[in-house]
C-alpha cells in the first residue's frame, strides 16, 4: 500500500486522480473511498472494513475536491471521561523535548481520558490515543499496556499529523528511542525486588512473560494467575533462572531497554547491572565450560573408607599391566564413592607416579558424569598430587576442541563423553591417547554397546606385536553390574571386564547392608504413592511395551496429562519439602515443566531441567538446589547419573520404571549416608499406577524385594 500511496500522491501533484482506488479492504470507486492524513484513523477504519487511503495534506485536499470522502467526517470520537486540563507532551515523555519545535514544545498537549474509542461506520474501535482538535487524547489504561516502542511509534505518528516537529519522522523516532534508554533502565532498577523489576522491564505486561514459557509451564497457569503480573514474574524467574532476560530479549527491545546484541559479554553485564539484576543474569545460556583447566591446591579431602583403600590396593597390579586381561570392574552402590576410588588410583599409580605414560582417559555418558570426574580429579590432585606439579585436565565434550599432546611429560587426564570420543577417533590429533596408561569407563553397564566396542578396538594397533599387549588397562565403574534381567547381555558385560569385580563377587551381597550399617549409605524409607485409576494401553502402546519393556512416549504423555494424578504428586511433594530437598523424576519434559510451575505457584521454590536445558542454566539450578534456595528439582532423563546432592531428603519417582538398573540409578541419588555428608534416612516415594496385568513388572517391586 505504501507503493500505491506514492503513486497516488505523484498523480495528485500532476492533477490526476484514479477512477478506482486500491485499499486494504479492496478496490472501490473514488466516490466511495475515504481519505485521511492519520495512520491511526486509517487503522481504525480498516478494523471497521471502511475503505481508506492515507495521503498527504495536499493530496487529501485534491481527492476531496474530486469526490472522495473525508474519513474524519465519518468518525466520531467517544470517551467515558476526560481530565479537566491537559498536560504538555514533554511531561508524559520527557524525551520529546529534544524533537519538538520551539513553537510546539509548550503547546503540544495531552489530555488523559478513559474509554477512548472511535465509532467508524457504527462500529466502536478502541484506541489508546488520537489527535482531536489540536490535542492528543490518551487512554492510559490502553496505552500503558503497549510495549514502549509501540507507544513511541503511536505518539510520533500523531505528532507528525499535528506537525509538532519538523524533519523526518523515522529519525525522530530513532532519537526518541535512543534518548529514553537510560531513563527506562533506571525506572526498572527502581523496582523493590527482582519480580518487580522484571515486571517493569516488560512494561507491566504479563502476556510478554507468558509468551516466553514452554507448553508444559503454560498448562499449569490458570486465567486468574495469568492476570497476576507479580505471580507470573516470580514464575518466570523460577522457570528461566539466570537466562530470564535473554529469553525476553525481543520484549526488552520493544520496551525501549536496548538489550545487548550478545549475552555473556561486558555489554550484557553492564545492561543487567543497569536494570538492577545480579551479574549471573548476563550469562550466555549456551556458554560452555572451558576446554581445559590447571589445578593447584589444597582442597580438603576426607579420609578413604577401609573398603575404598582395599579396592585401590587391588587395582595396583591391574593398572601396572597391559593386555585384555588387565581389566576389572569396580561395583559399589551409588553414594559409596566409586569415582573417588578410581580417581585416587589413577593419581597414585599413573599421574603422580614415576611411570613413562602420564595419560589417563576417562569416558562417560553425559555432561554431568564428565564434570563430576573433572571436579574429583581437581580435589584429589590438590591433596594427593605430585609436589610442585600441575595436573592438566582436558574437557573433551560439548563442542570443545581436540586436545594436543602435553609438553614436558605433564600429567594429563582427558575426560570425554563416549559420543564425542567415538566421533573423533579417526583424527590424527587424538592418536597420542592410544598410548595412555589407563582407561576408565564410568557407568560401565553401557560398555557392550557398539560405541564402546569401537573405542576398545581403536586401541589395537594395525599390526600388533605380542598379541594384545598394547591394550591399556581398563577399569569399569558401576553401581549395577548387570544388564537389567538379560542374562546373556550380563555375561557379555562380565567378559568385557575380565569377569572380575571389586569388591569380589563373594562380598557383593553383603556390601550394601554393611555400608548402610556403617553410615556410609543412608537408610531407605520406601513408600508407594498409589494411583488407582486404571491405565489402558492403546494397541500401539502395548506393542511398544511388550517389545521394549518400557512406556512409549505417547503413554507417558497421557499419564502426564492426568491432572488428578498431577495434583496427587504435587500435594505429596509439598509435604515432603518439610523434610528437606526433593529430587523429582518426571514423565516427560512437559511434565517436569508443569509440575515445577504448579509447585512454584503454590509457594514451593522449584526448577526443572532436561537434556535441552542450557548448560549455564542447568548449572545455576543445580547450584541453588544444593545450597537450599531451590527446594524441588524436577528433571527428565538427566539426573539419574552424574549428579551428587548428598542432602537430598526425598526422591520422588513419578514415571513408571521397569528397568531395575534405571530405577536403582534414580534411587541412588539420595543414598549418601551421614559419613559421606548425606542423610541418615532417605525417603523414596514411587507413584505406582494401576497398570492392570502389568503392574507387577514395575522396578519398584524389584527394589522393595531386594533393598527395602
Amino acid at each position: 500500500m505504501d507503493a500505491c500511496r506514492a503513486i497516488y500522491e505523484w498523480m495528485a501533484e500532476s492533477g490526476w486522480y484514479p477512477a478506482t482506488v486500491s485499499t486494504e479492504v479492496g478496490e472501490v470507486e473514488l466516490s466511495k473511498c475515504h481519505v485521511t492524513q492519520s495512520s491511526i484513523l486509517a487503522a481504525a477504519a480498516l478494523e471497521a472494513q471502511v475503505p481508506t487511503v492515507v495521503l498527504s495534506a495536499t493530496a487529501c485536499a485534491f481527492w476531496l475536491h474530486c469526490g472522495a470522502q473525508g474519513l474524519e467526517s465519518q468518525i466520531n470520537i467517544e470517551v467515558t471521561a476526560r481530565a479537566e486540563t491537559p498536560v504538555p507532551l514533554i511531561e508524559v515523555v520527557p524525551e520529546f523535548a529534544e524533537v519538538l519545535t520551539d513553537e510546539t514544545r509548550d503547546t503540544a498537549l495531552v489530555r488523559f481520558v478513559t474509554g477512548l474509542a472511535l465509532r467508524v461506520a457504527g462500529k466502536p474501535v478502541k484506541k489508546p490515543c488520537i489527535l482531536d482538535a489540536g490535542e492528543l487524547l490518551l487512554d492510559r489504561d490502553q496505552f500503558d499496556g503497549l510495549p514502549w516502542k509501540t507507544q513511541i511509534q503511536t505518539l510520533v505518528a500523531e505528532a507528525t499529523t499535528a506537525k509538532w516537529f519538523s524533519g523526518d519522522a523515522a529519525a525522530a523516532l530513532d532519537q526518541l528511542l535512543s534518548n529514553s534508554v537510560f531513563r527506562l533502565r533506571a525506572a526498572v532498577a527502581e523496582g523493590h525486588d527482582l519480580p518487580d523489576r522484571l515486571l517493569r522491564a516488560v512494561h507491566n505486561n504479563p502476556p510478554q512473560l507468558l509468551d516466553s514459557f514452554d507448553e508444559g509451564t503454560r498448562s499449569a497457569i490458570s486465567k486468574r494467575v495469568a492476570s497476576d503480573g507479580r505471580k507470573v514474574a516470580e514464575l518466570a524467574l523460577h522457570v528461566h533462572g539466570p537466562a530470564t532476560l535473554s529469553h525476553l530479549s525481543g520484549a526488552l527491545k520493544d520496551n525501549g531497554l536496548r538489550p545487548p546484541g550478545r549475552w555473556g559479554t561486558q555489554e550484557a553485564r553492564d545492561f543487567v547491572a543497569a536494570l538492577g539484576f545480579p551479574p549471573e543474569f548476563s550469562i550466555s545460556p549456551s556458554q560452555r565450560r572451558p576446554a581445559e583447566l590447571s589445578v593447584s591446591g589444597p582442597m580438603p579431602l576426607g579420609d578413604l573408607h577401609d573398603y575404598q583403600a582395599e579396592i585401590i590396593d587391588a587395582l595396583a597390579p591391574i593398572i601396572a599391566s597391559r593386555g585384555a586381561s588387565a581389566r576389572t570392574k569396580v561395583s559399589l552402590p551409588t553414594g559409596a564413592g566409586k569415582t573417588r576410588v578410581a580417581v585416587e588410583a589413577a593419581v597414585k599409580y599413573v599421574l603422580a607416579a614415576d611411570v613413562g605414560d602420564k595419560y589417563v582417559l576417562w569416558v562417560a555418558q553425559t555432561d554431568e558424569l564428565c564434570e563430576q570426574a573433572v571436579q574429583s580429579f581437581r580435589q584429589v590432585w590438590s591433596n594427593c598430587g605430585k609436589d610442585w606439579t600441575e595436573l592438566r585436565i582436558v574437557r573433551l565434550w560439548g563442542g570443545n576442541p581436540d586436545p594436543t599432546p602435553s609438553a614436558d611429560d605433564v600429567p594429563t587426564t582427558v575426560v570425554a563423553t563416549i559420543q564425542t570420543l567415538t566421533s573423533r577417533l579417526g583424527k590424527d590429533r587424538l592418536v597420542f591417547l592410544r598410548d595412555c596408561a589407563l582407561v576408565v569407563i564410568d557407568e560401565s553397564h553401557h560398555a557392550i554397546t557398539p560405541s564402546y566396542t569401537q573405542l576398545l578396538d581403536w586401541f589395537l594397533p594395525e599390526e600388533p606385536a605380542d598379541d594384545d599387549k598394547h591394550l591399556p588397562p581398563v577399569i569399569g565403574l558401576t553401581a549395577t553390574p548387570f544388564r537389567g534381567t538379560n542374562e546373556e547381555e550380563t555375561r557379555w558385560l562380565a567378559r568385557r571386564f575380565g569377569q572380575t569385580v571389586l569388591p569380589s563377587a563373594a562380598k557383593q551381597p553383603e556390601l550394601y547392608e554393611r555400608l548402610r550399617r556403617d553410615g556410609i549409605l543412608s537408610r531407605v524409607d520406601a513408600k508407594a504413592l498409589p494411583y488407582d485409576v486404571p491405565f489402558t494401553f492403546t494397541p500401539e502402546e502395548l506393542d511398544h511395551f511388550r517389545r521394549f519393556n518400557e512406556f512409549s512416549e505417547s503413554a507417558l504423555r497421557r499419564l502426564a496429562d492426568d491432572q488428578d494424578r498431577n495434583k496427587l504428586i504435587v500435594e505429596r511433594v509439598r509435604k515432603a519439602v518439610d523434610d528437606g530437598p526433593v529430587l523429582l523424576f518426571a514423565n516427560s519434559v512437559e511434565h517436569a515443566q508443569h509440575l515445577t510451575a504448579r509447585l512454584c505457584l503454590s509457594a514451593v521454590p522449584a526448577a526443572s531441567i532436561y537434556a535441552d536445558t542450557d548448560v549455564a542454566v542447568r548449572q545455576y539450578f543445580i547450584r541453588h538446589f544444593l545450597d537450599g534456595r531451590i527446594k524441588v528439582l524436577a528433571n527428565y532423563q538427566v539426573l539419574a547419573t552424574g549428579f551428587d546432592a548428598p542432602k537430598t531428603a526425598t526422591i520422588v519417582i513419578s514415571r513408571p520404571v521397569f528397568s531395575p538398573v534405571r530405577y536403582m540409578q534414580m534411587v541412588g541419588r539420595g543414598l549418601r549416608g551421614p559419613k559421606n555428608g548425606g542423610t541418615e534416612t532417605c525417603k523414596i516415594i514411587t507413584v505406582v499406577d494401576n497398570l492392570v496385568q502389568y503392574g507387577d513388572r514395575l522396578a519398584y517391586h524389584y527394589f522393595m524385594r531386594h533393598y527395602s
